[in-house]
């Protein structure tokens, strides 16, 4: 049976909210933006953006 390499990419979706002290609502958003990966939330799965791609099966190296 042959066998394949095959990528996948499972995708999740981080949420959530922080207080940030800002002069406008724009520079509040900025602050977030610049900390978003710092920060932890609710964590939800899509699977409608999950990504799974095959590619031509690994040719077996023949010693004969």
């Amino acid at each position: 049976m042959p066998k394949y390499i095959v990528e996948w990419s499972k995708t999740y979706y981080a949420s959530g909210s922080v207080a940030v002290d800002a002069s406008s609502s724009e520079d509040a958003e900025d602050v977030v933006r610049e900390r978003m990966g710092d920060y932890e939330g609710s964590m939800q799965y899509d699977a409608d953006k999950d990504f799974v791609e095959a590619y031509e099966p690994i040719k077996e190296n023949s010693n004969a």
